[in-house]
């Protein structure tokens, strides 16, 4: 699953620093030259990036456990499918608007990078497509609470990104929390009805990521300080 943590980094990188995702390959080095000047601050920008993709991998990392056990399931082939597939070149304007949504952005990196459904089972099929959309969430989730980039202010906005590590993991845990019992609600329900338990969980994700906010005003504090979620205040 490793493996897996620096394609989502990318996809986060390059949706902070408004990059077209088919514009910059090769690694979070790579993609961080285009916007930082100073090697400084590309290091830096690498480091807590690479930080969120694994803070995100670890989220997804017990739901390859549960089928670690399962005949059918060739855990190792899975992850390998989902790290090509998101490393797929998906649309420039989901990255250059900043407007990532969850299942426009999961159908781009199905299009741009369709499985070879004959060489894998039911249930990896499966596997991988529960694995996909949930690594997107997560990856929406994460990319609505990063700071804005200017790139005059490279180092601070840099910094800003260092000192919320804990708010990150807070949406991170608050977006496994709701998947889980999502999951739990969809292998209880009727096939039929399970897209109406997913369209539930894409509209409570999507009020976190637009309406679950506190802001203070008129307090000297650090800019990221200013901002709490509104179901913890």
């Amino acid at each position: 699953m490793s493996a897996v943590a620096e394609p989502l980094a990318r996809l986060l990188l390059k949706n902070y620093l408004g990059e077209p995702a088919e514009g910059v390959a090769g690694g979070l080095l790579d993609v961080a030259k285009k916007r930082l000047g100073s090697y400084t601050e590309q290091r830096e920008a690498a480091r807590q990036f690479e930080r969120l993709g694994e803070q995100v991998v670890l989220r997804l990392v017990p739901l390859f456990e549960r089928e670690e056990r399962n005949a059918r399931v060739n855990v190792p082939t899975v992850a390998d499918e989902l790290r090509w597939t998101l490393e797929g070149n998906v649309s420039a304007e989901f990255f250059l608007s900043r407007e990532l949504d969850p299942a426009k952005l999961a159908a781009s990196l199905r299009e741009a990078r369709p499985i070879r459904k004959e060489l894998l089972s039911a249930a990896e099929v499966a596997l991988y497509n529960v694995a996909l959309d949930e690594a997107v969430r997560y990856v929406v989730q994460v990319a609505s609470q990063l700071p804005r980039f200017q790139q005059s202010l490279a180092a601070q906005s840099l910094a800003r990104l260092g000192r919320m590590a804990d708010q990150l993991d807070a949406v991170l845990d608050a977006t496994h929390d709701l998947e889980r019992s999502v999951a739990v609600l969809v292998t209880k329900a009727a096939e039929e009805d399970e897209r109406a338990w997913r369209f539930e969980a894409d509209y409570r994700l999507a009020i976190m990521r637009n309406l679950d906010e506190l802001e203070l005003f008129g307090v000297d504090v650090a800019e990221e300080s200013r901002r709490h979620a509104l179901s913890v205040a």
